[in-house]
């Protein structure tokens, strides 16, 4: 069996390209690495992002672990990445359509079905490894949704998590996944049970770029 704790990035400041933290998101991740403290977590992987990298962190920091990136945690796609550059307006529009249409990949990013397939191909080389204890992996909200889809019914993710593919879950939210014999059980999804409301009520959700 391999356990993952799939954490969305905390709070991000709006901005294009790669930002930091909002100062909000700097006390999301805080918590959520208190809250993993006493999950006897083996091993810590996160996107390469620097949104990502700061939610990480203190996780790493509380844990005791090394911090290891992976490529394959990316975003689907990013605000200001790519060749070209996207209006806020424009990155929506197609975020949008590659939410709804699966296998059409947006300019500057990959289609929302690619994206889970690779966060998976992570997923199934890290339970190969054999760690002993669960894995935190810190990324980001669409290819957690990506994720999720590829690997569960979208009627069941609605109903589990109302509005969640296209909104994404929170910062910092936890999804919780277990890879068995017989494959992959959905524990929690987008759970943010561990802050308090004052830290996510009233607050946007996170899967957009």
């Amino acid at each position: 069996m391999a356990d993952f704790f799939v954490v969305q990035h905390a709070q991000k400041a709006s901005a294009p390209g790669d930002p930091p933290l909002s100062a909000l998101g700097v006390e999301q991740a805080r918590l959520t690495a208190l809250f993993l403290r006493g999950r006897a977590v083996a091993r810590l992987v996160s996107s390469p992002a620097r949104r990502a990298r700061e939610t990480a962190r203190p996780i790493a920091d509380e844990l005791g672990l090394p911090l290891h990136l992976d490529d394959r945690l990316r975003e689907r796609m990013d605000w200001g990445a790519g060749p070209d550059a996207q209006s806020l307006d424009d990155l929506l529009r197609e975020w949008a359509r590659a939410t709804r249409e699966r296998d059409y990949r947006p300019r500057g990013g990959d289609s929302s079905r690619a994206a889970g397939d690779r966060f998976l191909a992570l997923l199934e080389e890290l339970a190969r490894g054999g760690e002993r204890g669960p894995t935190v992996l810190v990324t980001h909200g669409g290819i957690t949704v990506d994720l999720a889809r590829n690997l569960f019914p979208d009627a069941s993710l609605q109903r589990l998590r109302p509005g969640i593919i296209e909104s994404g879950p929170m910062g910092c939210a936890i999804t919780h996944l277990v890879r068995g014999a017989a494959g992959y059980e959905l524990r929690a999804l987008g759970a943010v049970d561990h802050l308090p409301a004052a830290l996510w009520s009233g607050h946007a959700p996170a899967a957009r770029p």
